[in-house]
């Protein structure tokens, strides 16, 4: 909530307005620094996010917004730290598992297979990270959301690794990747509210 010119509480105002219920609980965030110091117009360090989104695109900055601001704390942004976030996440974490996992069920059509016997683990994280998922986006803790979607990134990538699938016949990998290819989508779903221009395309390139 914040307030305007002459003190008086803007949102409240709004609400008001239109009728609607005034709120019980309010959220309020540390600090985004810039170069280790509070953002402001003297000091020269304000950034212009319609910029930042016309360099790096606006599913970068939502995501860096996201992953890397805590619920409690300050955070200082650069944007060196923007893009790193970007590409190891985003581009070489969550691209190359899409990637990898497409190009495995392009070879093997794996429509109608059943998830391998041993996927159950695999399966079972899906379901624990969109649980976290929710439960911390329902606590507006977008970082801990993040880092759930990440998690189930690796543990479908350890899936892959252990099976090996590019070793096995047809009839052996169609389950696995079928089970590695429904995780892959579960990704691409929880990203959704967070970056929706990439899962889009990503949910393209996966069904």
């Amino acid at each position: 909530m914040r307030t305007g010119g002459g003190g008086e509480l803007v949102l409240p105002t709004v609400l008001l307005s239109v009728g609607l219920a005034l709120p019980d609980e309010i959220l309020v965030h540390d600090y985004v620094t810039a170069d280790g110091r509070k953002v402001g117009k003297s000091l020269g360090n304000a950034r212009d996010p319609d910029a930042l989104i016309d360099r790096y695109g606006v599913d970068a900055v939502r995501w860096w917004f996201a992953r890397e601001v805590p619920r409690v704390g300050e955070t200082d942004f650069s944007e060196a730290r923007l893009v790193a976030a970007a590409n190891r996440d985003l581009a070489h974490g969550i691209g190359n598992l899409v990637q990898r996992v497409v190009t495995l069920a392009a070879r093997d059509d794996v429509r109608g297979a059943i998830p391998a016997d041993d996927a159950w683990p695999l399966l079972a994280a899906c379901c624990a990270a969109s649980a976290e998922v929710a439960r911390t986006l329902e606590a507006f803790d977008l970082r801990r959301a993040t880092e759930a979607i990440i998690g189930l990134v690796g543990e479908t990538n350890r899936y892959v690794e252990r099976t090996k699938p590019w070793t096995l016949s047809a009839a052996e990998s169609r389950p696995v990747i079928a089970a590695a290819l429904y995780a892959t989508g579960r990704v691409v779903d929880e990203l959704d509210v967070f970056v929706p221009h990439l899962a889009a395309r990503l949910e393209a390139a996966t069904t």
